[in-house]
């Protein structure tokens, strides 16, 4: 299971980007998240299962 972070895919307001920066957490790209699960989809990643990937 991929569990990314607050994702800005054009729903993210102003104030949701201060919530995020004040929290300590990062604010992903769509294209970010995609890379971690088309890794995960990869041979690379033959040796991952049954895992929770939380994303920062």
């Amino acid at each position: 299971m991929v569990h990314p972070p607050v994702t800005d895919t054009g729903w993210v307001t102003d104030p949701v980007r201060q919530y995020v920066a004040d929290s300590g957490t990062h604010l992903a790209t769509p294209e970010q998240v995609a890379e971690v699960i088309c890794h995960l989809a990869s041979d690379a990643a033959a040796l991952i299962s049954g895992n929770r990937i939380h994303l920062r």
